[in-house]
């Protein structure tokens, strides 16, 4: 991931350095100029919103530094609340993949670069 200029970085809470998530990105379709975001978040910060500030940062920086052409993400079909997540980050569903760590089939939910600057303006 770090020869693609790509990481997960650790998110914490300023008031008391609690480590409470990690939020970014890592290749998925390098030749075609693919990120993959992700977030995880520990089982006691769930339901805060942390996703949704670290999740704006991660768009910046994938469209901006490593130059991607598009940002796909996922989610657990159970977990509603990614669900509205990434919708609130101009992520659109468009399919079902087979997330094979899991074994399941997820909903998978793309962003381009021309639709991030369109939404930002930059």
């Amino acid at each position: 991931m770090a020869s693609c200029g790509l990481q997960y970085w650790p998110i914490v809470l300023l008031t008391t350095g609690e480590h409470i998530c990690c939020s970014g990105l890592r290749p998925y379709n390098a030749s075609e100029g693919i990120h993959e975001f992700g977030v995880h978040i520990r089982a006691g910060h769930w339901g805060k919103g942390y996703p949704l500030e670290g999740g704006q940062a991660v768009r910046q920086h994938a469209f901006t530094t490593p130059g991607a052409g598009e940002v796909t993400a996922g989610h657990n079909t159970a977990n509603t609340k990614s669900q509205r997540m990434l919708a609130g980050q101009g992520f659109r569903y468009t399919h079902h993949a087979f997330h094979e760590p899991g074994g399941q089939y997820h909903p998978t939910y793309p962003i381009s670069a021309l639709e991030y600057r369109t939404e930002t303006g930059c």
